[in-house]
């Protein structure tokens, strides 16, 4: 992967490059929609969603005090906590249910992202389970771990790829799930290897562009099954990458 700083030349000939002959494709993180409006809420990053799953798990009236202490005192990941927002003995389903359309459907983006969001890409990838950006997109065949894809449609069409999931989906279907921890992750990927394949394919002919991507904190979910091929790909940093950021 090709880590820059965002004001180096390179960088812009690299993207500009990329983009006039179609081999430049967005892969959105939650840095893009974060403290954006929600239906009944604000979309969070996830400092801010762990602290919310906390609070829920903390009014739920299906478990005792004792068991809710245990559970926020033992747990300080969002992967980790999120495994029991999603246990129906944890949260109640409807009030589960609730929170997530609330916090995460209906979001409105300022003009600048929709510009971003409206440029000629091949196709989109995200991260975030928030409807942001088909809200704000036409055109786009919408894919989602939870469903077989056929590769033939898929290699035919422009398509937004949400790795975790959709909360408009989430709200509509009640099969659907949402990806947050380690456990739906690795499964979403054994039931669905012709996603895997795809995003395979398209890391090794085409360059993603990370943006509002953190390395550590959702990249890595990437490197479940196997290791993806980044070489072509950019990530941008507002400050200079340190070594350890190179060697990635």
């Amino acid at each position: 992967m090709n880590i820059f700083y965002f004001n180096e030349s390179k960088a812009k000939e690299l993207l500009v490059s990329n983009y006039r002959h179609s081999q430049l494709i967005p892969f959105f993180g939650t840095g893009l929609t974060k403290g954006e409006k929600a239906k009944r809420g604000t979309v969070p990053d996830g400092k801010m969603l762990l602290d919310e799953l906390r609070r829920e798990i903390k009014k739920s009236k299906n478990i005792s005090e004792s068991d809710k202490d245990s559970i926020l005192s033992n747990t300080r990941s969002l992967k980790g906590i999120f495994d029991f927002f999603e246990d129906d003995d944890v949260i109640d389903g409807c009030a589960r249910r609730n929170y997530l359309i609330n916090t995460f459907c209906g979001v409105k983006i300022n003009s600048v992202k929709r510009q971003l969001l409206n440029l000629d890409w091949p196709s989109i990838v995200s991260l975030n389970i928030d409807d942001a950006i088909e809200s704000a997109t036409d055109g786009y065949h919408l894919i989602t771990p939870n469903k077989k894809i056929s590769l033939e449609r898929v290699k035919s069409s422009k398509c937004i790829i949400k790795l975790h999931g959709c909360a408009n989906e989430y709200a509509h279907y009640e099969d659907t799930k949402i990806i947050f921890t380690w456990r739906s992750y690795a499964d979403s990927i054994h039931t669905n290897k012709s996603l895997l394949h795809y995003i395979q394919a398209i890391a090794e002919s085409t360059a993603f562009v990370f943006i509002g991507c953190s390395l550590d904190e959702e990249l890595d979910l990437m490197q479940i099954p196997q290791p993806m091929v980044f070489s072509k790909s950019i990530f941008i940093k507002k400050g200079k990458p340190d070594f350890a950021e190179k060697k990635i």
